[in-house]
């Protein structure tokens, strides 16, 4: 059956789908929320479906965003996480998107956002720091009053 509108509804299903795979990840309904409406944003931004979007679209949206509106690197950040999850959504073969726009509009969606295009955090994640010391506990206490010699020790004989 051919669709009315093709572009606008292949682009609705994928959003669709995008938010059904995140509820299915157990992520935050405010999270889901945001990210769809900065992929919209995107899209508009871009005047570009999916599967016609470069990773200089992208360059430029943030540049538009950083520049002209002074967004803040942590919001951008938000923003690039958005469009790449998306777009890692689209190229999955799983969900059959890449087969299905390349059938409908001879064209398949492509990752725009790469480690070359994309901000960085300016401070190491947690697990990078030395690791602390763990108080002691249970654990702690048995390995030390296994290694006692003065506490006797009783064999079990079955």
């Amino acid at each position: 059956m051919a669709l009315l509108r093709p572009q606008e509804q292949t682009f609705a299903a994928m959003l669709d789908g995008w938010r059904n795979q995140q509820l299915a990840r157990n992520l935050a309904f405010s999270t889901i929320s945001s990210r769809e409406k900065t992929v919209e944003a995107f899209t508009r931004h871009a005047d570009a479906y999916p599967w016609q979007w470069m990773p200089r679209m992208v360059d430029e949206w943030l540049g538009d965003l950083r520049a002209v509106r002074n967004l803040k690197r942590t919001t951008l950040r938000g923003y690039q996480e958005a469009v790449r999850s998306f777009c890692g959504y689209l190229i999955d073969p799983a969900y059959g998107w890449p087969a299905e726009c390349e059938q409908r509009f001879g064209s398949h969606p492509v990752q725009v956002c790469f480690e070359a295009n994309t901000a960085v955090h300016t401070r190491p994640p947690p697990s990078a720091t030395a690791p602390t010391p763990a108080a002691p506990g249970p654990t702690t206490r048995q390995a030390t009053t296994a290694d006692d010699p003065t506490i006797p020790r009783y064999r079990h004989v079955a």
